[in-house]
């Protein structure tokens, strides 16, 4: 996962700052682009250089990355996609085990062991 490992504070944005930047853009490129004050094509040479991978992957992990604290604090799948800006669970879940290889539910089991 590369939102986890994210280190861009060398003349660029602190992981701190950009993750906010990511919530209030409901975690979509183009809108963080916009609130950055930079063109899409330039936010996503920025992510190729410093995480190479695109804006959307980092944006789509930190998402998920976020649902799981949400999960782990006893939020519903409901409550968390929603909150998440997820308009459909489903997608949700799916989305969640791309990223992460296991559904909700399961990851879930397997952190409470």
């Amino acid at each position: 996962m590369v939102a986890s490992s994210i280190d861009i504070s060398n003349g660029w944005f602190g992981r701190e700052q950009l993750e906010r930047i990511a919530a209030k853009a409901n975690y979509d490129a183009t809108k963080v682009a916009v609130l950055l004050n930079i063109s899409t094509r330039q936010l996503e040479r920025k992510f190729k250089s410093y995480l190479d991978c695109s804006p959307q992957r980092w944006l789509n992990e930190l998402r998920i990355l976020k649902a799981q604290e949400l999960l782990l604090a006893g939020r519903s799948v409901k409550e968390t996609s929603g909150g998440l800006g997820y308009r459909h669970a489903s997608y949700f879940c799916y989305q969640f085990k791309y990223i992460c290889g296991m559904t909700p539910k399961k990851f879930l089991s397997q952190a409470r062991l």
